[in-house]
């Protein structure tokens, strides 16, 4: 990092920033006269992040945690956001929130509505294990049990789960039972 001037990524940044509000013009022009300078590339490294932040918050109440309401969402709360989508219901709320607001995509939330979604499928309810174990095996369960299967002494163990478990076959378990099932034969293996 440069320490006599602003590094190209602050100034980059504070370009975008005055491509979005011609009122940040007025607000850089007093900042460079309070410190003295006549340009923005003589500000210090310190000076163009006091200014960086002065222009994320130009706006009177036009700010979320400090980040300007218009300003695009952040890639890692994008990251979030999918990270939050752990089932259909959350993956259909999104949607509705995106369609609400037609947007095409997250990346086109600001970072206010970011956090509104993000607030939103945290305080939704979880799907619990015991939730999640009534739904089917799922296909890397299938295929886990085939190779598994496939080791001697194993295809009598299936056998005698399905059996016990009154299913015909393996692809007719629930996604608990298969797991059940993947760990019998793992510990069988040893």
């Amino acid at each position: 990092m440069a320490t006599g001037g602003s590094t190209k990524s602050q100034m980059a940044y504070i370009n975008r920033l005055l491509k979005t509000d011609v009122e940040r013009n007025e607000l850089i022009e007093k900042f460079l006269l309070d410190r003295g300078k006549a340009r923005v590339q003589e500000l210090s490294v310190k000076e163009a992040s006091e200014l960086i932040d002065k222009l994320k918050g130009n706006s009177a109440g036009n700010t979320v945690n400090g980040m300007a309401r218009g300003e695009s969402a952040s890639e890692k709360q994008a990251s979030f956001i999918l990270a939050l989508q752990t089932d259909d219901a959350r993956k259909a709320y999104v949607n509705k929130f995106l369609e609400a607001g037609r947007k095409k995509s997250l990346q086109e939330l600001s970072v206010k509505e970011a956090s509104e979604l993000i607030s939103d499928l945290k305080a939704m309810p979880s799907m619990g294990t015991e939730e999640r174990g009534n739904f089917l095996i799922t296909p890397k369960q299938l295929r886990f049990i085939a190779v598994l299967e496939k080791k001697p002494g194993n295809s009598k163990t299936v056998t005698d789960y399905l059996t016990r478990v009154r299913k015909g076959m393996v692809d007719e378990l629930l996604s608990s039972e298969a797991s059940e099932l993947i760990t019998m034969l793992k510990n069988r293996a040893q």
